[in-house]
């Protein structure tokens, strides 16, 4: 049987999913083998001790208000998830936190407000803190990070002052979100620190541009929010419609990815030279040559449904998304590196020779 260091070099996963009680079952002869865990905790006591060395990989989700746990995880985790569910705040997440494995690289923690009530001191070998929403500043405060730790997935949700006046002291975190009205308890009076580089900005328009950071990389905001002036902007998503015609120069240069909700026709040199990624979710106008940066990678035309033709589509892209597309597809149209292609709607009787490249 493959040791635990083979399984880490050569990516083996034996996995156990299922309950606590179901993994307590194993004989522990067997449960030696696996090496990924993800298990939903049932039992009202679970000990950590239970989870033998060996493990790499553990996932706990929690969907009620009472687990808790004893004994201390293994030092051969590298990836740790915690989960609960609905507004669950169960002990095990922050009896968990607050006694880390020291080897443990990635920390992806789903947690509800006021689950951490604590100082739990995040071990230096984590380099992935992050969560599938946003950090409640009532959760992160507890947190005790490195000096010089900087964590890009971590993004705090800021939704009070007290939680924006708590950023401007934790240069760790460069990723915030914003709640609905707390902008304006904070644009003319405050400004977001040089160290914040991505911004989400989901319910309200900033029109007060020395609020955001000169220096920002990442944008998620509302049509009505300037942007075209973030000499370092890497990635622009507009989450409303863009209501009027984009004009050259309008967007970054700097640009690599840009997610927009637009209808009008696009012109030559509009998009940025550097896209990489590139979605547009209502646009339903013909393509033509040059008219979409050879660089892009990855393309989602979601609502196009127009004849395609050769030397349209660019030579470098490798993921295709055309949700509505429904049009004969022609040889040599789809570029030769392209390795994944989504059509939700097509339906066409025959598909002719080499309309499909070798690399799918």
């Amino acid at each position: 049987m493959f040791s635990s260091k083979e399984k880490l070099e050569y990516n083996i996963s034996i996995r156990f999913q299922g309950g606590a009680r179901d993994y307590l079952d194993i004989k522990q002869c067997n449960r030696e083998v696996i090496n990924v865990i993800d298990i939903q905790s049932d039992t009202l006591y679970f000990d950590l001790n239970e989870i033998h060395d060996g493990v790499h990989t553990l996932m706990v989700d929690t969907e009620n208000d009472y687990t808790s746990v004893t004994g201390e995880l293994p030092l051969s985790i590298n990836y740790l998830h915690l989960s609960n569910s609905f507004d669950y705040r169960p002990p095990i997440v922050e009896q968990i936190v607050s006694n880390l494995p020291g080897n443990v690289q990635e920390l992806v923690l789903d947690m509800n407000r006021d689950t951490i009530t604590g100082p739990c001191i995040i071990p230096e070998s984590v380099t992935i803190l992050g969560s599938n929403d946003s950090f409640y500043y009532q959760n992160l405060k507890w947190f005790e990070v490195s000096p010089n730790k900087v964590y890009m997935g971590c993004q705090l949700l800021i939704d009070s002052v007290e939680s924006f006046e708590w950023l401007l002291a934790n240069k760790w975190i460069c990723s915030v979100e914003f709640a609905r009205n707390v902008l304006n308890m904070l644009v003319g009076r405050q400004q977001l620190p040089s160290h914040v580089i991505k911004v989400g900005l989901d319910f309200d328009i900033v029109q007060d541009t020395s609020f955001l950071p000169h220096k920002l990389e990442s944008l998620a905001c509302r049509y009505g929010t300037p942007f075209s002036h973030f000499a370092h902007l890497k990635v622009l998503k507009i989450i409303n419609d863009y209501p009027i015609k984009l004009e050259k120069g309008v967007l970054p240069p700097t640009l690599q990815k840009l997610r927009l909700y637009y209808e009008h026709a696009l012109e030559a040199d509009i998009l940025p030279p550097h896209l990489t990624t590139l979605y547009l979710y209502d646009y339903n106008h013909p393509l033509c040559a040059n008219l979409l940066p050879s660089s892009i990678t990855r393309l989602s035309l979601l609502a196009f449904n127009q004849p395609l033709f050769t030397n349209v589509l660019p030579s470098s892209l490798t993921r295709l998304n055309l949700t509505a597309f429904n049009q004969p597809l022609n040889a040599f149209v789809l570029p030769s590196k392209l390795k994944t292609l989504y059509m939700l709607k097509f339906n066409q009787p025959t598909l002719l020779q080499n309309s499909l490249p070798v690399s799918l």
